[in-house]
């Protein structure tokens, strides 16, 4: 997983859908064409074997999405915390997941 904390990045926040923003994230480079926009994430679970791990945060009011942006650009080491906290509820769901098929579908071949 890619580390922020000791970078500079840049921050934009765009239209997500008719109603809401998202915030966009890179680090800053001297020539941006390779250099994608990630999405600020975090991974939404509503069962066991239902997730997402790439559900973006969305405000409805674009000052807010703004205050959130500039907030991840002077600390962008709460980048690389809320990517921490997502891949290890990934993982955690994940797991549960295989642990659930397991249970459910038991077979054996003699």
């Amino acid at each position: 997983m890619k580390k922020y904390s000791d970078k500079i990045i840049e921050v934009m926040v765009e239209p997500y859908a008719e109603r809401s923003y998202a915030i966009y994230y890179r680090e800053k480079k001297r020539f941006n064409l390779l250099n994608p926009w990630n999405l600020h994430c975090y991974t939404w679970q509503i069962s066991i074997d239902h997730f997402d791990p790439d559900q973006p945060y969305l405000w409805r009011n674009f000052d807010e999405a703004v205050t959130e942006g500039k907030k991840l650009k002077n600390n962008p080491s709460l980048i690389d915390e809320n990517n921490i906290k997502r891949w290890s509820k990934y993982e955690r769901c994940k797991k549960e997941l295989e642990e659930f098929l397991q249970k459910r579908h038991k077979s054996v071949i003699l």
